[in-house]
């Protein structure tokens, strides 16, 4: 057999590892070890003879043909292809294909994991990708514009409402699909928040209220003074919820709850 150029072994390496991600077999170890010397050879790297051997031999032989229940994985596929399917739901469905593909059985809590999947996929290929309501957008472009309070320990310490803020805010940018659980996510994670800017307000137009005059901060001049209330609260640019308020100078402010009472501070 003559020898094979490093061009074309890197050619057909690369439809190999194409190949076996279509399966579903993107993490099947010939799959990793291919996918390896795709990179290598993609470096200009040369191969041992064990190394082209076995890529040769995997190569000729194409990827395997799955074990699993082949009704069950053509539905997995068709949840796969179906749009509106979120991408979080593909990659699971992925995974869960390719232990079939193998021949292995799956956990009582993964089957049920990936049977609510599919039942979600084909109820949206009949209905159409889930929607948030317009109440829901709403409430969740005012998180987006409250999130801006938080630190990054925060969210830090929160990596799922965090990643639940992100596709939020791709979604409201971008539009698309977006998954009911990110949606129900965000909103909970800032409800009290959410409540008093749309159902309980600190302080309304319909009594006065004490404001804070000068600054919150401890080591600054502050008096307080009689003040009325302009307005629904709102979120400025630090995500802080914010008051129109018209101070006894005459002065209309937006001021944070921080430096309003509804008592007059002894």
């Amino acid at each position: 057999m003559p020898r094979k150029s490093q061009a074309l072994r890197l050619s057909q390496a690369t439809t190999l590892t194409e190949a076996f991600a279509e399966a579903n077999m993107g993490d099947d170890y010939r799959a990793r070890f291919a996918q390896d010397m795709v990179a290598r050879l993609g470096r200009n790297k040369g191969l041992s003879k064990r190394q082209r051997d076995w890529l040769d031999s995997l190569i000729e032989e194409g990827v395997p043909v799955p074990k699993g229940d082949f009704k069950l994985l053509a539905r997995i596929e068709a949840a796969q292809n179906t749009e509106g399917v979120v991408p979080r739901d593909v990659n699971i469905l992925g995974e869960f294909a390719g232990k079939l593909a193998r021949g292995w059985v799956l956990s009582e809590k993964q089957e049920e994991w990936m049977l609510g999947i599919l039942e979600n996929a084909e109820r949206i290929a009949i209905e159409g990708p889930w929607e948030p309501s317009v109440e829901q957008i709403i409430k969740l472009e005012a998180c987006v514009k409250l999130a801006n309070g938080y630190s990054q320990m925060h969210w830090g310490n929160h990596p799922g409402t965090h990643k639940a803020l992100r596709a939020v805010s791709e979604y409201l940018t971008h539009s698309g699909t977006i998954d009911e659980w990110h949606v129900n996510k965000l909103i909970k994670s800032m409800t009290g928040k959410l409540k008093e800017l749309f159902e309980k307000p600190y302080v309304t137009s319909e009594k006065p209220c004490w404001a804070m005059y000068g600054s919150e901060y401890a080591n600054a001049a502050r008096s307080w003074g009689l003040a009325t209330v302009m307005g629904a609260p709102s979120v400025n640019d630090r995500g802080q919820i914010v008051y129109p308020v018209l101070m006894c100078s005459g002065a209309l402010e937006l001021v944070t709850r921080q430096r309003l009472s509804k008592r007059k501070p002894r």
